[in-house]
């Protein structure tokens, strides 16, 4: 196994490389430049001048940040990340179920079981998952629920 002379890339210093991926003379090198390139990452800066990057701006704060081209990054840092998914999580299925169970009682609209709350479903009225609107979800158990399907599809033939 040959050995190689190599020139560090932090302090210049010449010294025998002990693997061919070893780019410092030492662990502090490695470990300075590493902060160093961690550092300019946190301001926005690209570690690496000659990789393309892209000028972004968050849709949470509108505040400016530079990524890299290859980077799926949507917000300027993990604060806005949070915030971005739960703005997004408020779009979902357990929101509307939730908001139709404060509304209703957690009971049957139909039969007004209330033995296992915990299996109350919510029957969209018009048939669109997509329309949560409060006025057009009701709480059923599970058999009146299949009840009202089977009904619309009577309906519908």
């Amino acid at each position: 196994m040959g050995l190689e002379k190599s020139k560090c890339k932090r302090c210049g210093i010449n010294y025998i490389q002990k693997r061919k991926s070893q780019k410092y003379c030492s662990k502090r090198c490695n470990t300075i430049s590493a902060k160093k390139a961690f550092m300019l990452r946190l301001r926005g800066e690209p570690k690496w001048t000659n990789r393309p990057s892209i000028l972004k701006f968050c849709p949470i704060c509108s505040k400016e940040f530079r990524v890299y081209a290859h980077e799926f990054v949507q917000t300027c840092s993990k604060k806005c990340g949070y915030e971005l998914m739960k703005q997004r999580i408020t779009k979902t299925a357990s929101t509307y179920r939730r908001n139709a169970l404060l509304v209703y009682n957690k009971k049957c609209y139909d039969c007004g079981y209330e033995e296992h709350p915990e299996i109350i479903m919510i029957h969209h009225i018009d048939g669109d998952r997509t329309n949560g609107a409060i006025d057009n979800l009701i709480p059923l158990c599970p058999n009146c629920h299949a009840i009202r399907h089977e009904q619309q599809k009577r309906k519908l033939a």
